[in-house]
């Protein structure tokens, strides 16, 4: 399935950001939560999935979700973005791939 429509991509962005404002801790704890997932879901087609890490299992996340709602790009890649300070690491928001 191609990225959606830009306005549902901005709408969501702007949505996650102000979610972030309200709560940074809790929007960065639920980012960085992801759950175990079996192959089905870890091979559908659009899910965004972190496929066997370290200790080969796949696990999946809230943006992989939201991702695979809007689509991939020809890259593979979600239609949203989390970005993180170079330094700190620390979330600092979401905006369009």
């Amino acid at each position: 399935m191609p990225i959606r429509e830009t306005i549902i991509i901005d709408e969501i962005v702007d949505y996650l950001n102000e979610l972030f404002k309200i709560d940074p801790t809790a929007i960065e704890h639920l980012l960085d939560s992801r759950v175990l997932c079996n192959k089905k879901l870890a091979e559908h087609p659009t899910c965004q999935v972190a496929r066997n890490t370290t200790d080969g299992r796949d696990r999946v996340g809230i943006l992989g979700l939201i991702n695979g709602m809007l689509g991939i790009s020809d890259e593979g890649m979600g239609a949203i973005v989390a970005y993180f300070d170079d330094y700190t690491g620390e979330l600092k928001g979401f905006s369009r791939f």
